[in-house]
C-alpha cells in the first residue's frame, strides 16, 4: 500500500511530517496529537487564569489609589475631567441683550483657556460652562441658581447683571459654598459679609468719587464748571446705590442736586420727565435707568425737548449696539460710567470679540471675559476644581498681568469683603456712533468730548 504524508511541511525548521502505513496508524497518532493539545490547553488555561486574578487585583488596587489622590472627582493633579462654570445670566426678559454679550464674553474666554491647554494644574482640564438663562425677574433667577448648583460638580459660577438678580443668586451660592465671580455695582452685594462671592469691579461707592475727578477734568478742559446736577434713575438696586453715593458725594464736591427723580421701570412718560429736566436747568444729568426701553426712551426725549448737557449713566445700558442703533445720532456725547471698557492693550481681543459675534465689546463683555479668567487663574492656584480651594485660592489671589487684569487698575486682589482692592473706573462715551473709552487717561483710547 502507498504511504500517506500527514501534512506538508511548512518551514525548513520543523520536523519533517509522519508518515503512516496503514490509516489505523494514521488515526492512532492523530488520537495522540489531540490529547496533548488538550494537556497543553488545560495547563495554558490555568495559567492564564492566575495571571488574570493577578491582574484584577492589580488593577482594582490601582484604581483604589487613583481615588483615594482625588483623581476620580476632577479635584486632584491628576485628572483630565472637565471643570464646570456655572454662569447665570438673563437670556430672556427686558435685559436679554447683557445676558447675550455675557454669554459672549464667557464662551470666548473659555475657547481662549481651552485652546492655550486648559487648566495646566488639572493636566489640561478643559473648562465647561453649564448656562442658565436668569430671565427677567428675582424669582426666576432664583430658581435659575438653585437649579444650576444644586445639580452639583460646580467648580464657581459668573453673573447675574441687574444687581437685584445678583443680591438674590449670591445668597444662594454662599449657602451652596460655590465661589461666585460679579461686576454688579450695588455696594451691599460684598456687605453682608458674605466668604464667597467676589467683585472684579469697583462698586458703586468707588466709582463715583473716581468719575467725578475725571468729569471735573474733563469740564475745565472744555471751559465748563459743574455746579448743578440732576438725578434720573429707577429703583432697582444699583440705581438706588447709585443715587445714594452722588446724594453723599455731589455736595462735597460743591455740586447741587436741582433735581432728583426715580421710578419703578418702566418708564411712564419719558418726555414729561425730560422737561423737568430741562427746567431744572443742571449742568449735568446723572441717568439711571436699567431697562432699554426706559434708556433709550428718556435719552431720545431729552434729545426731542432740545436738552444737550452732557448725560452720564452707570452702566452697560448706555453702551449696547441697540441703543446706538435706536438712538442714531442722538447717542453723541451721552457717556456712562463703567466698571470695565476696552482699554489700550485691548483692541486685539475687542477686534475677535467683534468678528466673532458681530458686535463691539463692552463692560458687559470686558468685565466676564476677566472674570472667567479669574476663575481659571484661581483653579491653577488650588491645583483643585474643589470649590472651596477654589474660595481660599481667589480670597489670596493677586493678578497683575495676563487676561484677567485687563480691568481698570490693572490688577485683581481682594479684600476680606470680596472686592478687587486694585478696582478703578472707565468712562465711556459715544462717539461717531460707537462707544470709546475715555478714561482713566493712560488706559484710555480717546478724550471725553464735552457736548457743544
Amino acid at each position: 500500500m502507498a504511504r500517506r504524508c500527514a501534512v506538508e511541511q511548512r518551514s525548513t525548521s520543523r520536523a519533517p511530517a509522519p508518515c503512516f502505513s496503514s490509516t489505523s496508524d494514521q488515526w492512532a497518532y492523530g488520537t495522540e496529537l489531540e490529547t496533548r493539545k488538550t494537556d497543553r490547553r488545560l495547563r495554558m488555561s490555568t495559567r492564564l487564569t492566575g495571571w488574570n486574578r493577578r491582574w484584577w487585583i492589580a488593577l482594582a488596587m490601582a484604581a483604589l489609589a487613583v481615588v483615594a489622590c482625588g483623581g476620580g472627582g476632577g479635584a486632584g493633579t491628576g485628572s483630565t475631567k472637565d471643570v464646570k462654570i456655572a454662569l447665570v445670566v438673563p437670556l430672556s426678559g427686558p435685559y436679554a441683550e447683557h445676558g447675550k454679550l455675557m454669554q459672549d464674553a464667557a464662551e470666548l474666554a473659555r475657547d481662549d483657556i481651552n485652546s492655550q491647554g486648559g487648566i495646566k494644574a488639572l493636566n489640561g482640564s478643559k473648562v465647561q460652562l453649564v448656562i442658565q438663562d436668569a430671565g427677567g425677574t428675582v424669582e426666576s433667577v432664583t430658581s435659575a441658581t438653585q437649579r444650576v448648583l444644586q445639580g452639583g460638580d460646580i467648580t464657581a459660577a459668573d453673573g447675574c447683571w441687574l444687581s437685584s438678580f445678583t443680591l438674590a443668586a449670591t445668597e444662594i451660592a454662599e449657602r451652596q459654598k460655590v465661589p461666585w465671580l460679579t461686576f454688579s455695582f450695588a455696594d451691599q452685594i460684598t456687605g453682608r459679609g458674605y466668604k464667597h462671592v467676589f467683585r472684579l469691579d469697583a462698586p458703586a461707592a468707588k466709582q463715583i468719587p473716581a468719575a467725578l475727578d475725571a468729569l471735573t477734568v474733563a469740564a475745565k478742559a472744555s471751559n465748563h464748571t459743574i455746579t448743578t446736577a440732576a438725578l434720573a434713575g429707577d429703583n432697582t438696586a444699583s440705581s438706588v446705590s447709585y443715587f445714594e453715593n452722588l446724594r453723599q458725594k455731589l455736595p462735597g464736591a460743591g455740586v447741587k442736586i436741582v433735581l432728583d427723580k426715580v421710578w419703578t421701570p418702566p418708564l411712564a412718560d419719558p418726555t414729561q420727565l425730560a422737561l423737568q429736566v430741562k427746567n431744572a436747568n443742571p449742568d449735568i444729568i446723572f441717568g439711571s435707568p436699567t431697562t432699554f426701553a426706559d434708556t433709550v426712551g428718556l435719552q431720545r426725549a431729552l434729545y426731542s425737548v432740545g436738552e444737550r448737557k452732557p448725560v452720564m449713566g452707570n452702566g452697560g445700558q448706555f453702551l449696547t449696539p441697540e441703543v446706538g442703533k435706536s438712538l442714531g445720532n442722538a447717542t453723541e456725547g451721552l457717556a456712562a460710567v463703567a466698571g470695565s471698557a476696552v482699554m489700550k492693550g485691548m483692541e486685539n481681543l475687542s477686534k475677535r470679540f467683534e468678528d466673532r459675534f458681530h458686535t463691539f465689546m463692552i463692560q458687559d463683555s470686558s468685565s466676564v471675559y476677566a472674570e472667567i479668567w479669574t476663575i481659571k487663574e484661581a483653579i491653577e492656584k488650588a491645583k483643585s476644581s474643589d470649590p472651596t480651594k477654589v474660595r481660599d485660592a481667589l480670597a489670596s489671589i493677586d493678578i497683575t498681568s495676563g487676561p484677567a487684569a485687563q480691568i481698570p487698575g490693572g490688577e485683581v486682589k481682594f479684600d476680606a469683603n470680596g472686592d478687587n482692592v486694585r478696582a478703578s473706573v472707565a468712562i465711556v462715551q459715544w462717539q461717531n456712533g460707537r462707544p470709546v473709552t475715555v478714561a482713566p487717561v493712560n488706559q484710555a483710547i480717546g478724550h471725553l468730548k464735552w457736548p457743544s
